[in-house]
């Protein structure tokens, strides 16, 4: 936290959050912020937005009619949802009405966050570690010593696989 206090003082910093947690030491820190509330986009700057990027990136589509409204409905003057809605419809070869109809449903479900998962199975790894060490099996810690090493540089470079989220 140190260390943010301190690029507050030296930069200009931008932070975008749901919601600011007011526990005691964090108040220094959200203290140096002026809160902005950001509206959802009106409706013509969202079709703007939408003809835009239907004009750039071509996308095949069942009903087009249909899913202009189904992305706009979706999106509810979110650009950034707006824009990753098109590219995952970009992505694929053709978009048919059921892919159409179901495209705001993924938004609507529940997200289960597996990072505790992760962190608690290179937890218990580490656990069987120091064990194996206080056994005196070397030659199985130094190899659980590497898998652990090549399992968190698994997870952080691919991290964005192992986020759970339903479609």
């Amino acid at each position: 936290m140190a260390f943010w206090q301190a690029m507050q003082e030296h930069c200009v910093l931008a932070v975008a959050t749901p919601a600011i947690d007011r526990k005691d030491y964090l108040r220094r820190f959200w203290s140096g912020f002026v809160r902005l509330d950001l509206q959802p986009l009106p409706a013509p700057a969202m079709r703007r937005l939408l003809e835009h990027y239907l004009q750039s990136y071509p996308i095949l589509v069942s009903d087009r009619q249909m899913f202009r409204r189904q992305v706009l409905a979706a999106s509810d003057g979110n650009c950034g949802l707006l824009k990753n809605l098109l590219s995952d419809a970009h992505r694929q070869r053709q978009v048919t009405l059921d892919e159409i109809r179901s495209l705001g449903q993924a938004d609507e479900s529940e997200h289960f966050n597996l990072g505790p998962l992760y962190v608690f199975a290179l937890l218990g790894f580490t656990i069987a570690k120091l064990a194996l060490h206080g056994a005196g099996s070397a030659e199985l810690y130094v190899v659980l010593s590497v898998l652990a090493v090549v399992a968190i540089l698994v997870i952080r470079v691919f991290r964005v696989f192992f986020i759970f989220r339903p479609r």
